[in-house]
């Protein structure tokens, strides 16, 4: 219980930040929210609730929700007094800030009119999006953009932002402060895996199909330039794949789109290829394919010995007369191989000659 000084006014333990009342038309100045606004407290002016209706259908006479925000504690009276200048009716203790701000457009009640926050009015450095924030309302933001990515067909991060900061600042707003780094990896990964489709789906048409670059090498001669001459678009290495045929991946035709100011079916396109392998030619010697069938002309005649490869395997050398490289300085020395693994002894060690 709120205790009282002598003139009847509370202190003490009944005091609180967050109050709120509500405001009429024809009993409000009209200029209530200028006057409430020179009284540099934050607040919250709800939208002008004319669609309410009663639990018997009736509707509710037209109005204002209005909640102030003190930076320290104040008593009902204190509060009252800021009410009384803008013709507010009654003055209720507001238990839970966000509670009563989210009510404010009905937002945890979807049985009654959903009013848009866009029209709630902050006073004095006010925050309502920040105030009315769940920890649901990120996820449920993110989960909204992934499919609003996939839907688009988004594939940079940096247009996406961009049109968050003009179209949807409450995305905007998720992203500056922790997910920026989740919806980049996501358009990232996309970005990937359609790469990596488009070349999947190059593979399989390169499996039945060649690509051919007749028509970017025609078109290159009807406007009179060189080959060389993609050269200022494209690599070396990527030149040389349009030469042989080889498919190159999206980002190059491009490129020499661009380069030719043409459309991709100008430069290339894809012929079928041979269903059967051609023929082998005959052995010009005339050999028979069956091993089994002795070669004309190869039949031995009496007299004749067949020679039979056999393999000889080298002498071992005594270990005294194995070669030794002589290499003047180190362990592999003469000397060294002499005095050291003592072959020498008193006589000579005979070596191979090189």
């Amino acid at each position: 219980m709120a205790s009282r000084d002598k003139s009847g006014r509370s202190y003490g333990t009944g005091r609180t930040r967050n109050y709120a009342t509500v405001v009429y038309q024809e009993s409000a100045p009209a200029d209530w929210q200028a006057v409430l606004e020179e009284c540099f407290i934050s607040a919250f002016i709800s939208p002008y609730h004319d669609k309410d209706k009663n639990p018997d259908g009736e509707d509710k006479k037209p109005h204002w929700h209005v909640m102030i925000m003190f930076d320290t504690v104040k008593t009902k009276e204190q509060a009252k007094e800021i009410f009384d200048k803008i013709g507010g009716v009654g003055c209720e203790v507001v238990n839970s800030m966000r509670g009563y701000a989210r009510y404010l457009c009905h937002l945890d009640n979807p049985d009654k009119y959903q009013y848009d926050r866009k029209d709630v009015i902050c006073l004095s450095g006010s925050d309502y999006e920040n105030v009315i924030g769940l920890p649901s309302d990120k996820y449920t933001a993110l989960a909204d953009m992934v499919d609003f990515i996939v839907d688009g067909n988004i594939y940079s991060y940096a247009v996406f932002l961009f049109w968050c900061r003009l179209n949807r600042p409450d995305w905007f707003k998720v992203l500056c402060d922790s997910s920026s780094a989740f919806i980049e990896r996501f358009i990232r990964s996309r970005y990937y895996d359609r790469k990596e489709s488009i070349s999947g789906a190059i593979g399989l048409m390169q499996e039945d199909n060649f690509v051919n670059y007749a028509p970017l090498f025609r078109l290159l001669g009807e406007r009179k330039l060189k080959r060389s001459d993609l050269l200022d678009v494209i690599s070396r290495k990527t030149f040389n794949k349009l030469t042989k045929g080889y498919p190159v991946d999206l980002k190059t035709i491009n490129k020499i789109c661009d380069f030719l100011q043409c459309q991709p079916g100008d430069v290339m396109e894809f012929d079928k290829k041979m269903e059967s392998a051609p023929e082998e030619p005959a052995d010009p010697v005339g050999h028979s394919v069956d091993d089994s069938v002795e070669p004309a002309g190869t039949t031995l005649m009496e007299g004749d010995v067949e020679a039979e490869a056999v393999f000889v395997e080298p002498p071992v050398l005594p270990k005294a007369e194995r070669q030794v490289p002589a290499v003047k300085g180190n362990r592999y020395s003469r000397r060294y191989y002499k005095k050291v693994k003592g072959l020498g002894g008193g006589g000579s060690v005979q070596l191979s000659p090189p």
